[in-house]
């Protein structure tokens, strides 16, 4: 729980079964718990190799804490996202989630654009 997520532990998790190519692109997406990536995410980024060189992320929260953790999943990938999304309650209570949801697919079709693989739109 909480304090296991604190603390910056990690969960035991199988390997997934089938992992990214390096020159994948990958989106992750976590809740967050007590302002990091809860235990179980932690594992999973364990087992990740290769790591993707390109990826995305998104985090979701009843409250606060999404710098903290994609600063975390950053870290644990070892490279900068080429998009981000952080999606709270109140964005959903307000509204701004589709605003900020739109904004996130921009960030990502610009990135796709830009890849040299891209084929002409």
């Amino acid at each position: 729980g909480g304090m296991v997520t604190i603390l910056g532990r990690t969960r035991a998790t199988k390997p997934p079964s089938q992992t990214p190519h390096a020159d994948d692109v990958v989106i992750f997406g976590s809740p967050v718990w007590a302002g990091r990536l809860p235990p179980l995410m932690r594992g999973f980024l364990g087992h990740l190799e290769p790591r993707p060189k390109r990826w995305a992320g998104f985090v979701t929260m009843g409250g606060e804490g999404a710098d903290t953790a994609l600063a975390e999943l950053t870290e644990r990938m070892g490279s900068a996202p080429i998009a981000t999304l952080s999606l709270s309650k109140a964005d959903f209570e307000t509204g701004s989630d589709t605003a900020k949801l739109a904004a996130f697919v921009d960030q990502l079709r610009d990135a796709f654009a830009a890849m040299p693989e891209a084929s002409p739109a």
